[in-house]
C-alpha cells in the first residue's frame, strides 16, 4: 500500500503523535464536540446543526460582545463541518478516533485527500501533455543528431554533401597547404566531418524519422491536427480498398512504393533514403507483387 511508504518516510523524521495530530482535521479538539453532534449523527443532521450554529456564530450575525471569539468559533465550526459532511473524510476521521496510534497512516490519508482536492484535473492533463511533448521534442533532437552522424558516413549523402560544400568553398581549407600545416590530421577530419554534418542538416532534404526536431511534430501540436489525420486515414483506407481490393486496379507508382515499404516493414520515409541501386533492384523485381517478394 502507498501509505506504507509514507509511514517509512515519516519514521525517518521521528515525528511523534503529539507533533502530527494537531495538524489534522480539527486539531486537538473533537469535530463532533465542536458542532455538538453525535458520532452516529447523519449527514443531514450535521448540516442542520451547522446551519443553526451559523446563525448564532457567523461574524456578520454575532450579537455578543467579543467578535474575535465569534470569528474563532465560526472558523472551528467550518473546519468541523467540512470534515463531517463528507462521508469519506468522516470515515477517515472516525478511524483516527478509533485507533489514534496509527498516526502516520492517518496523516497520509488526511493529506492525500487535501492534495487531491486542491489539484485541478485539467491542470494535471495540461501539465502531462506539455511534459510528454517536451520529452518527445528532446528525443527527436537526439534522434536527429544520431541520424545526421549516420547519414554523414553513407556514401550517397557524404558525396552529395561534399559536392555542395566544395561548391560553396567550405572545404577550401583542405587544399590550402598553409592552413593544413596549422592543424593536425585529427583536427582536419573533425572539421570536415562537422561541415558535412552541417550541410546534411541545412542543405539536404531530410525527412521521416531523420527529420530535424520541430515543435509542430510534438504531441501537443499534433493533437490539434488529429481530426485531419483521422479523416485522411479513413479516406486513404477506403480509396485503397475500392481501387485495389474491389476494382483490382494496378498500383500507381506512388502506391507501389508504399506496398514495397510495407513488405520490408519500414516507413515510406525510410524507404526513400535507401540506396538508389537497391530501390532500382526492387523495382526491377516488381516487389509490389506479393509473390515476387516471397521468393526473396
Amino acid at each position: 500500500m502507498k501509505w506504507i511508504f509514507f509511514i517509512f518516510i515519516c519514521s525517518i523524521f521521528q515525528s511523534s503523535y503529539a507533533e502530527l495530530m494537531p495538524k489534522l482535521y480539527c486539531g486537538e479538539a473533537n469535530c463532533y464536540d465542536i458542532l455538538n453532534a453525535k458520532p452516529n449523527s447523519t449527514r443531514k443532521e450535521i448540516i442542520s446543526i451547522f446551519r443553526k450554529l451559523a446563525r448564532i456564530w457567523h461574524p456578520d450575525k454575532y450579537k455578543g460582545s467579543n467578535p474575535e471569539d465569534a470569528v474563532k468559533k465560526f472558523s472551528d465550526m467550518t473546519v468541523a463541518y467540512e470534515v463531517l459532511k463528507d462521508e469519506e473524510v468522516r470515515k477517515d476521521y472516525d478511524d483516527m478516533l478509533a485507533d489514534p496510534s496509527l498516526y502516520y497512516e492517518h496523516y497520509y490519508r488526511y493529506y492525500r485527500r487535501r492534495i487531491k482536492q486542491d489539484i485541478d484535473i485539467r491542470v494535471v492533463i495540461v501539465f502531462t501533455i506539455i511534459l510528454v511533448s517536451l520529452i518527445q521534442y528532446m528525443r527527436d533532437v537526439n534522434n536527429n543528431r544520431t541520424a545526421i552522424k549516420y547519414l554523414s558516413v553513407q556514401p550517397k549523402y557524404r558525396i552529395e554533401a561534399k559536392r555542395i560544400a566544395n561548391e560553396q568553398g567550405m572545404l577550401d581549407f583542405m587544399a590550402d597547404k598553409k592552413a593544413k600545416r596549422q592543424m593536425s590530421k585529427t583536427e582536419i577530419k573533425k572539421k570536415e566531418q562537422k561541415i558535412i554534418e552541417q550541410i546534411i542538416t541545412s542543405k539536404m532534404d531530410i525527412g521521416g524519422s531523420y527529420r530535424p526536431a520541430s515543435i509542430k511534430y510534438t504531441f501537443i501540436v499534433q493533437m490539434f491536427f488529429m481530426p485531419y489525420y483521422l479523416v485522411t486515414y479513413i479516406y486513404t483506407f477506403i480509396r485503397w480498398q475500392i481501387r485495389y481490393r474491389i476494382l483490382k486496379l494496378e498500383y500507381t507508382d506512388y502506391d507501389k512504393i508504399e506496398v514495397i515499404a510495407g513488405y520490408l516493414k519500414i516507413s515510406r520515409a525510410k524507404y526513400n533514403y535507401l540506396d538508389e541501386k537497391k530501390k532500382a533492384e526492387h523495382w526491377a523485381k516488381q516487389l509490389w507483387i506479393h509473390d515476387n517478394f516471397k521468393v526473396l
